[in-house]
């Protein structure tokens, strides 16, 4: 009978150990299919604001370019101001490319915050550069009644700046976008290798 109790024993811790271990198995499948769950939620809410920022990024971007070949356009249109013209013209010529680095201003004031700072440290030199190079040309109409090698000096700076400074400057200032696109298109592409 010894024997018979110590196997009835054995059996029954058996038993009761597999339902233990069942039971743990249970809950801990669970707990890990909830867990998953959970990281799944938290996995589509991180991947859809990425591509809701992505989204914001590329639409300022866009506008941020369009601006400033505006600005780029509308500063080299400063250069017609030398050959001598009508005072009405030459205001509307004046004001308009002060209204685009305006605008180009202002935008890009409102939305710095999506851009890199690299990024906008090149904005910031252009935007010094378009208003140096429109005071030189202001500068230039002011003497142009007066003192002619004033008037050639600010216009010969300003036309060295459109030429030389600013076209370089956009170059550097489209790479900046491209890599920003290229790395938040990268960074799209690893969350969604991640899923």
């Amino acid at each position: 009978m010894d024997w018979l109790a110590f196997l009835l024993n054995i059996a029954v811790t058996g038993i009761l150990l597999y339902v233990f271990q069942k039971v743990i198995d249970e809950r801990s499948s669970r707990r890990l299919a909830e867990f998953e769950r959970n990281l799944q939620a938290s996995l589509f809410e991180h991947q859809t604001r990425f591509e809701k920022l992505h989204e914001e990024r590329v639409k300022i971007t866009a506008k941020l370019y369009s601006l400033l070949v505006q600005a780029q356009r509308n500063l080299a249109s400063l250069g017609s101001l030398i050959v001598p013209q009508d005072g009405e013209v030459k205001k509307e010529v004046l004001e308009s490319a002060r209204k685009s680095g305006d605008a180009l201003s202002s935008y890009f004031d409102e939305h710095r915050l999506y851009l890199p700072e690299s990024l906008c440290a090149e904005l910031d030199r252009f935007q010094e550069i378009f208003h140096h190079t429109w005071m030189d040309y202001v500068l230039s109409q002011a003497y142009n009644h007066t003192v002619d090698y004033e008037a050639f000096m600010h216009m010969r700076r300003g036309f060295d700046t459109i030429t030389d400074e600013i076209p370089k400057l956009r170059r550097v200032i489209e790479q900046e976008f491209r890599e920003m696109l290229h790395a938040d298109t990268e960074e799209a592409q690893g969350a969604q290798d991640a899923i």
